[in-house]
């Protein structure tokens, strides 16, 4: 599963190097007889292309996953095992790779991976040993899930 989902994001990748290159190079080679409409294309080209390689599959990826959490039908206290920056960012907002610990409702240990955007303000609720508030599926709950952290008052 680990490698099919970086030959997507190899795939993704590329794809947008090609829109990028597929935008640059009519602007480079034909900049004077250009019309308006095609350079207009062309920038859009390399705008969705640009995206592309920053990431912004994945991020759209973890924004629908985070909609659909709303049907979620069960919730645990989970802790967080594992956290690191994964490869796409913005200079407010990493890309977080954690690992969380919960027990799901038949009380069952899961361990569970998760993508999530956090800012950088965040970042030491998304630190390893830290308590999170997970939501998920009960048919599937170690597949999807969505985790916020919990913030001890005081």
């Amino acid at each position: 599963m680990a490698a099919i989902s970086v030959f997507h994001r190899r795939s993704i990748r590329v794809l947008g190097a090609v829109l990028v290159a597929a935008g640059v190079l009519p602007m480079l080679m034909l900049s004077d007889s250009l019309s308006l409409w095609r350079a207009l294309l062309c920038v859009a080209l390399m705008f969705a292309g640009s995206a592309l390689l920053c990431g912004a599959w994945e991020l759209l990826a973890i924004r629908r996953r985070e909609a659909r959490s709303r049907g979620f039908d069960a919730q645990a206290l989970g802790v967080i095992v594992s956290s690191e920056i994964g490869g796409s960012y913005s200079d407010t907002s990493p890309l977080m790779n954690l690992g969380v610990r919960f027990a799901d409702d038949r009380g069952v240990e899961r361990q569970a991976q998760v993508q999530k955007v956090v800012m950088l303000n965040e970042l030491p609720l998304h630190a390893v040993g830290r308590p999170v508030h997970v939501r998920f599926a009960s048919a599937s709950p170690a597949t999807e899930l969505v985790i916020s952290p919990i913030i001890a008052s005081g």
